[in-house]
């Protein structure tokens, strides 16, 4: 070949390579853009998830504590009958159970494990502590209440170690410090 059938053909081959090159690096800033906004889309979808189901937990323990309080056994300063409480309670199952699908849908296990025991440490209050034959002591109702609780913290940090959260958890209630009302320091969620 000679020299300037090279000088012509070498500007189109760096014009070639240049393409192809400005082609796959725009693809592949494509593709890491589109699985960004993947991430950020499922995450603000687990955020929610995990919002709503706390919510609904709390809800229905928050009635657990007013129906307590009623039966002279909880901390609430609003207290629930019995029959206006089973009411609330099923709403909140409802709205719980609505929500915990899209937390199976989207979490991951631990956050997954960890709604799933707050869960059922919520129902001792009501099944075990507060509906039917039940009778338990101010103490026992409040050991339990107290567990939903650090179960509770225990899902929220879970959660956020899911959404990589990086500043540290500080639970709202030291669980251990919550007393029964008859205590002189007796605290309420």
């Amino acid at each position: 070949m000679s020299s300037s059938a090279l000088t012509d053909v070498l500007p189109i081959v760096g014009v070639v390579v240049g393409g192809v090159l400005a082609w796959a690096a725009g693809s592949l800033s494509e593709r890491s853009a589109w699985r960004r906004s993947q991430a950020t889309r499922w995450d603000a979808r687990r955020l929610e998830a995990y919002s709503d189901y706390a919510s609904s937990v709390k809800q229905f323990t928050r009635a657990c504590l007013r129906i307590a309080a009623s039966k002279g056994l909880g901390t609430a300063k609003d207290p629930l009958d019995v029959a206006a409480g089973v009411e609330e309670i099923a709403r909140a199952e409802d709205r719980r159970s609505a929500v915990f699908d899209t937390v199976l849908l989207l979490g991951d296990p631990s956050t997954i494990a960890a709604a799933r025991k707050w869960n059922r440490l919520a129902w001792i209050l009501y099944d075990e502590m507060l509906v039917g034959d039940a009778s338990p002591t101010q103490d026992e109702f409040m050991d339990a209440f107290r567990a939903a609780g650090v179960a509770r913290d225990e899902f929220l940090a879970s959660a956020r170690r899911d959404l990589r959260v990086l500043s540290d958890f500080s639970a709202t209630v030291d669980w251990r410090l919550v007393q029964s009302p008859g205590s002189s320091s007796a605290s309420q969620r």
